[in-house]
């Protein structure tokens, strides 16, 4: 007997899941900590929303935020604008689908604070979009050993849920592994076919009934979930779904009216185990009733309950002679498929839809819900108005701009700068421009601009060790001093340190008017961190400040804003400040708090300065680039003429 395409799949399911345990996961758990501090959204259509119902309870379960999963048109009815505190997890097996691609420039645009893109496909038309934002951590996954899915997602869903499960695990739980095997996963000795006949002995008589009504609670959500998806899509059942609780609310009706024609699967876990008896034990006697559940509690048994829901759909395929992963797709149905989201259809998403104008894009930056208020909308498009206005107008001569997520990519910080910004770098000097770097760093920094600037230009390049406590020229290899004495505030705090709890959780470098936090042991993170510092220092002048990756806390007078001084001092015209955290607490919040200042990403509410008015979805050095193109040198001052957004103007 020839095996069924979805039959065919299942077999690849083992080597998929000892793929999913090897490959490398180190750039998806690095996606996933950037999004610790933050509720996040998960988006997928089809077997990819199972996938984003997974990673949705895994972030809820684990980091205690909240969490969603929706589909693409959900996530673009329901937020026409999102807050920028949050990180956007967006799924597909293909990365050619439709609505995917239709939304995935606008997720883009709302500028969430992390966009995570997770595509089963190598090359694919959404790596194209998403390889445009160097910010945008786009994984594909890499030679895993299944090919393309059929009509319904099986390996590409395994592959998915595993290397989540593997990338919260690896950061809240080091000690819990994932079996070793498919088969360790599913049952408890004998073998395959035993396995797959006992499934098939407790859940043909329940597959024979006209409808099923499903009870989940806790981990077992993604597959009763997925478990009515696959039904639906692959037309082998009626199915209803809902947790424990929600089933007594008025759905148990159905089965006062229709109880000889429908059946209950309950699934089962240790968080519901006492609930689903107390729940299944008030069912009439006559109403059919099965149990699913596995050996496994929590996020591995999220994994064994999606798995067994894999093998439940080949079961009522056989049963009703349909091939699930080829069931006949009729054409009114590939046209459905194939329909795009048009937004411009969308009266409610109007605005946003403009939102390669750069005026609305910078004033959302700086107050995400103002364009509700037509009033306050147009002040603050004044605003921004006047700030560009008086940018042009203005005659620079000098730049500071803070190192870290400024002239340095966040996930690329010890490698220096990039060529094409020491190129533009470069460029300013030779027209006789001084630049400044203010950074929490020390020689680190200097080692690496030396490496790249020119010689011939050090002693135009001035250095603010330290948060600015130690300054100096690129050229002179004795700074930043490190004999110098502690000053009296970091001595008592760093000797507070050394006796806390947090030496268990942080490790810190002491300088002279600095301490920083460089070291944080997951799941604490460089917020939760700074938040704990600043509740438990307490001494009038200290600031607690925080970048992406550190926390530093600095003694009284010690700030960015002190080589902007010096600079002043000996440079003909204004000095204009760049930076990435010009949101207080971001420790670039005093530097970008002076008259002429642009941020890279996040912006303080200030309308006269701190404005962020790159193209959208750019920052860090992406917008800092663009930036630096916009400058332009005559006369040894810098002439800031601001091109406008880069992007093109969206269409649908």
């Amino acid at each position: 007997m020839n095996k069924s395409k979805y039959e065919i799949e299942l077999n690849s399911l083992g080597s998929t899941y000892k793929w999913s345990l090897e490959t490398d996961i180190g750039r998806l758990k690095t996606a996933v900590e950037a999004s610790l501090d933050f509720p996040i959204i998960a988006i997928g259509s089809g077997g990819s929303l199972t996938v984003a119902n997974v990673i949705s309870l895994l972030h809820a379960k684990f980091t205690g935020q909240n969490s969603c999963y929706m589909t693409p048109l959900e996530f673009l009815i329901t937020y026409d604008n999102i807050s920028r505190d949050v990180g956007i997890f967006l799924f597909t097996s293909g990365g050619r689908n439709s609505d995917v691609l239709s939304i995935f420039k606008e997720i883009v645009y709302r500028e969430p604070c992390q966009i995570t893109v997770v595509c089963g496909t190598k090359n694919a038309p959404i790596s194209n979009i998403a390889r445009k934002y160097k910010h945008i951590h786009f994984i594909e996954l890499e030679n895993p050993p299944f090919r393309k899915d059929g009509y319904l997602a099986t390996n590409s869903l395994l592959a998915f849920s595993t290397i989540l499960t593997r990338a919260y695990l690896s950061i809240f739980d080091s000690n819990s592994s994932l079996p070793p095997s498919l088969e360790d996963l599913l049952y408890d000795g004998g073998n395959f076919s035993e396995y797959l006949a006992g499934l098939t002995r407790k859940l043909r008589p329940l597959l024979t009934k006209r409808s099923i009504a499903v009870l989940y609670g806790g981990w077992s959500r993604p597959a009763a979930f997925d478990l009515e998806s696959k039904f639906t899509e692959a037309a082998l059942g009626n199915i209803s779904i809902s947790d424990y609780r929600n089933f007594g609310h008025g759905r148990h009706y159905w089965l006062a009216r229709y109880g000889d024609e429908t059946g209950i699967l309950a699934f089962v876990d240790s968080e519901t185990i006492e609930l689903a008896k107390r729940t299944l034990d008030l069912i009439p006697p006559d109403i059919l009733t099965l149990e699913l559940s596995t050996n496994y509690d929590g996020a591995i048994g999220c994994l064994a309950h999606l798995c067994n829901v894999l093998y439940a759909v080949k079961i009522a395929g056989d049963l009703k002679g349909i091939d699930p992963a080829k069931p006949g797709v009729p054409k009114f149905g590939r046209r459905l498929y194939s329909l795009r989201i048009k937004t411009s259809e969308m009266p409610m998403y109007n605005l946003l839809s403009k939102s390669w104008n750069r005026h609305l894009v910078a004033v959302l930056r700086k107050v995400p819900q103002i364009y509700r208020d037509d009033k306050l909308l147009k002040i603050w498009i004044k605003a921004h108005s006047d700030f560009v206005n008086k940018l042009r107008r203005v005659e620079f001569g000098a730049i500071v701009l803070d190192y870290d997520g400024t002239l340095c990519d966040p996930e690329e910080r010890f490698q220096g700068p990039s060529d094409e910004i020491i190129g533009e770098l470069t460029r300013l000097l030779e027209a006789g421009i001084i630049i400044g770097v203010a950074t929490g760093r020390g020689k680190s920094v200097r080692r690496d601009l030396q490496r790249k600037i020119p010689r011939e230009f050090w002693d135009r390049v001035f250095i603010g060790y330290y948060n600015g406590s130690d300054i100096a020229e690129l050229s002179n290899s004795k700074h930043p001093i490190k004999s110098k004495d502690l000053d009296p505030t970091i001595e008592s705090i760093n000797e507070f340190l050394e006796d806390s709890w947090l030496r268990d959780i942080c490790k810190w470098e002491v300088r002279s008017y600095q301490i920083s936090i460089i070291e944080i042991k997951k799941p604490f993170t460089v917020r939760r961190i700074r938040n704990i510092l600043a509740d438990l220092i307490r001494q009038e002048g200290v600031q607690v400040l925080e970048s992406l990756h550190s926390v530093d806390i600095l003694a009284p007078g010690t700030s960015k804003r002190s080589i902007v001084d010096v600079i002043r001092r000996i440079c003909d015209g204004e000095v204009l400040c760049i930076g990435d955290k010009g949101k207080y607490p971001g420790n670039d919040y005093e530097l970008l708090s002076e008259t002429y200042s642009l941020s890279v990403y996040e912006v303080s509410p200030d309308p006269d300065t701190c404005w962020n008015i790159a193209s959208p979805g750019y920052r860090f050095t992406q917008a800092t680039l663009e930036y630096l193109e916009s400058m332009i040198v005559k006369n040894g001052r810098i002439r800031f003429k601001f091109r406008g957004v880069k992007n093109e103007r969206h269409t649908s």
